[in-house]
């Protein structure tokens, strides 16, 4: 259960207490309906994360000097503090799972860590099994694209596993989810359109846009122009921004279109 804390218990409660643990703060009233609906879901993740999150409640109407300094304007409206300040916050009664995410982003999370370590060393399972321990999350995203660009080309993994791997980032939302959806396109193809994906994901995409674009300029069909247009928009959708030639290729095909 969250413990309520008045403007005098403020500053040990929740500025002090965050350099040791975060501190998530309610900021509600009695009157409020979406409080009422959002306090229980609340107290059951602060018992949850009991030992890596504490969770109070500040009541607005009887600390309107907190609610004023903390620019409370709409309620309920939840602050995570850390290190004594805010570092994350939404407003509103937001079902358990979008408050379990939102913290995602924000906690400290320990399998991330160890999974960063493993890919460094080259220790692909190790890593994976760390990864699935850290659950969904962006932060998780784009250690998962770490292990897939580390360890997409090495034979013992099966296409079975980089697809079960790539289908754990986020379809909507992450920075990764263009690239995501791209690449497990070509990998449920299997055959060329796996080695493809493997490819990319290993940075042996150069020779293969080069290969697609001689053959776009040589093409007179409409219907093996658009084949291969479709072929390279799947790769720069995969590669993203990560390589600054990407543009270039797009307006050589454009020209080859157009």
């Amino acid at each position: 259960m969250a413990k309520n804390i008045s403007e005098q218990e403020f500053n040990s409660e929740v500025l002090q207490a965050s350099k040791q643990v975060p501190v998530l703060v309610d900021f509600w009233a009695e009157w409020c309906g979406p409080c009422r609906v959002l306090g229980p879901i609340l107290d059951k993740i602060g018992d949850e994360y009991r030992d890596k999150l504490k969770v109070v409640k500040v009541n607005t109407e009887q600390n309107q000097q907190l609610a004023l300094q903390y620019r409370i304007q709409s309620i309920p409206a939840v602050k995570l503090f850390m290190d004594g300040r805010v570092v994350g916050e939404f407003v509103g009664a937001l079902p358990e799972a979008s408050v379990k995410a939102f913290l995602a982003e924000h906690l400290p999370n320990p399998h991330l860590d160890a999974a960063r370590a493993k890919i460094q060393t080259g220790d692909a399972p190790g890593a994976l099994h760390e990864i699935r321990a850290a659950g969904p999350s962006l932060k998780a995203d784009e250690v998962i694209w770490q292990w897939l660009v580390a360890f997409a080309n090495h034979k013992e993994i099966t296409d079975a596993t980089l697809i079960s791997v790539v289908q754990l980032i986020s379809p909507y939302g992450s920075p990764f989810s263009d690239r995501r959806n791209a690449i497990l396109e070509q990998l449920q193809q299997g055959g060329d359109g796996a080695a493809a994906a493997r490819a990319m994901l290993a940075g042996g995409h150069d020779h293969q846009i080069q290969t697609l674009l001689s053959l776009l300029e040589k093409a007179t069909s409409s219907d093996e122009k658009n084949s291969l247009r479709e072929q390279l928009v799947r790769i720069f959708t995969a590669l993203g921004q990560q390589d600054p030639k990407i543009a270039e290729y797009r307006k050589r095909m454009a020209r080859l279109l157009y």
